[in-house]
């Protein structure tokens, strides 16, 4: 009965996301002490005087899923006086590679400067050390762009690798987009038609339909694409020839992202293309968008006041099963008769 039920979620249940490759172990700590609603850890007899917390999380988040919780225990860090520290060494997500990458297994130092000016080794042999909660809690907000506390840590505790800044510099340069109006646009496929309690995906005719106003409406120079989905691309080189932009990055018509490894190093390449995807759509003028953690990070970035259109489709279903259908079935019947919303939604940041 095990096995038929194993074949059954299997073949009809959504795939809950990527895994890590692998899982490392922590070396228990010599005491522990509960003080303050925090479990102190004594590692060592390193800083006395200091208390460092640990940012950590395992789960099948992706990247700007992982920045925003970041960030919301960077704010519980300045609360508390602490030291915030990330740890996503030992602590492994679906982006760890197995070997170094930029010369640390801490896969949040791949894209990311360290949140402060101590590492990991100095940390697991000092005196007071707190671990962060490692869920995604209903106290935390993952619509970082919304939120004025997180500004304050953007330059500072968040701080892009240079080899970003450099990458969107010489982009621009070289293709000639210095003083060029650009209307960005991300567009999740794959996983995103069938994942359960998510903002349903646009259809091709939404896209068309809403691009095509804002082009009429707006003069842009350039489109710039962001999205996993080769059909995606191949509908808006069809479309939007003329304008388009786009990365040379990992895509497929499924979710097999994290499944197929067809390069050296794939899972963090795939988490470098996602920030020079995001960062690049930092700069354009304005964004077209269903809602998602890259386009929440796209804007956080941004230095200029960006004009946000939202695709608004509703959600999809709580239930596993039913969420694996629900998106097809709806985006077929009309929009008073349970199609799907179809809501455009203009803001400005």
């Amino acid at each position: 009965m095990k096995r038929i039920k194993d074949f059954i979620k299997k073949i009809l249940l959504v795939d809950e996301g990527p895994k890590p490759l692998f899982s490392r172990k922590l070396l228990s700590p010599i005491i522990k002490l509960n003080k303050n609603d925090f479990e102190y850890c004594e590692y060592g007899n390193l800083n006395k005087d200091k208390t460092f917390y640990v940012i950590n999380r395992s789960s099948h988040a992706g990247i700007f899923s992982y920045l925003s919780f970041v960030l919301n225990h960077l704010n519980i860090a300045k609360q508390y006086n602490f030291i915030p520290v990330v740890d996503m060494e030992n602590f492994t997500n679906p982006y760890n590679e197995k070997d170094k990458i930029i010369n640390t297994l801490n896969s949040w130092e791949y894209y990311f400067n360290q949140t402060s000016n101590y590492d990991l080794k100095e940390v697991y042999n000092s005196k007071n050390v707190v671990f962060s909660r490692n869920d995604f809690n209903k106290n935390m907000n993952y619509r970082i762009h919304l939120e004025p506390k997180f500004r304050v840590f953007k330059g500072k505790e968040i701080k892009l690798k240079q080899i970003y800044i450099d990458y969107v510099k010489d982009y621009f340069e070289k293709n000639n987009l210095e003083n060029k109006k650009i209307l960005g646009i991300h567009f999740r496929g794959t996983s995103y038609k069938t994942s359960r309690g998510h903002i349903f995906p646009a259809t091709k005719s939404q896209m068309k339909k809403n691009v095509d106003e804002i082009l009429s409406r707006e003069n842009f120079d350039k489109i710039f694409l962001c999205s996993e989905e080769k059909n995606y691309l191949d509908f808006f080189i069809k479309n939007y020839k003329d304008k388009l932009l786009y990365l040379n990055t990992y895509r497929s018509d499924k979710n097999d992202a994290f499944k197929k490894y067809n390069r050296e190093h794939h899972r963090y390449l795939l988490g470098d293309e996602s920030i020079k995807e995001a960062l690049i759509l930092s700069k354009c003028s304005s964004l077209l968008f269903v809602r998602s953690n890259i386009i929440n990070a796209a804007n956080f970035f941004s230095d200029k006041e960006q004009n946000l259109y939202e695709i608004f489709n509703g959600f999809n279903s709580r239930n596993q099963f039913i969420s694996t259908f629900l998106w097809f079935i709806k985006k077929t019947l009309p929009t008073n008769f349970y199609g799907l919303k179809n809501d455009l939604i203009k803001s400005k940041n």
